[in-house]
């Protein structure tokens, strides 16, 4: 039903994408921590959500687990390392949607910057011009969050790859084991055996 991929270039893939997002995850967390500290005599709505912090720390999660993944990963018993990879690849799902988000709310503070916005009370929201630079920036982050994180799910589904790492055969009428954290199933023709 379909070849199976060289072992090396996905592992290589997917290590080049934890390091990449462990990179992009500190530029977003340090801009959200600068985003709250220049926004801290209003804290009015684009800036109160603390967007790339909350997007850092989901990034860097991938990074931590995509790292534990390649450097655990056993083409003989692939299912060992089962745990990292779903980990990596529901946090890689995750950072989708957290990168648009991000994006979106860092826009939203760029533009209430460029427009000097105010607050219902009369108080102008972006009170610092480093403000627009930090919102500039974490906006910036928040596309290369997403479009990585897109761009991976579509490179591990797309031939199969995830699911011949998670220790599954590409054949689906095959029978196969899968183990985690030393527990394992046996399965054959999808029953558990």
């Amino acid at each position: 039903m379909g070849e199976k991929p060289a072992v090396d270039n996905v592992l290589f893939i997917i290590k080049c994408v934890s390091v990449a997002m462990g990179t992009v995850s500190i530029g977003c967390i340090i801009c959200g921590v600068l985003t709250l500290t220049y926004a801290a005599p209003t804290f009015a709505f684009p800036y109160s959500t603390g967007s790339g912090i909350w997007t850092g720390i989901v990034t860097l999660l991938i990074f931590v687990f995509g790292m534990r993944f390649t450097a655990h990963y056993c083409t003989d018993n692939p299912s060992a390392s089962k745990c990292d990879l779903l980990a990596f690849y529901v946090f890689i799902v995750m950072d989708i949607t957290m990168g648009s988000l991000n994006t979106t709310y860092s826009g939203l503070g760029l533009a209430s910057c460029i427009n000097n916005s105010t607050t219902d009370s009369g108080q102008v929201i972006c009170t610092d011009d480093n403000l627009s630079y930090v919102c500039g920036f974490n906006t910036a982050f928040g596309c290369v969050v997403m479009l990585v994180a897109l761009a991976t799910t579509l490179y591990m589904n797309i031939g199969r790859k995830l699911r011949w790492l998670l220790g599954y055969p590409i054949d689906i009428d095959a029978p196969y084991a899968t183990c985690c954290n030393g527990k394992c199933k046996c399965y054959f023709y999808s029953t558990v055996a």
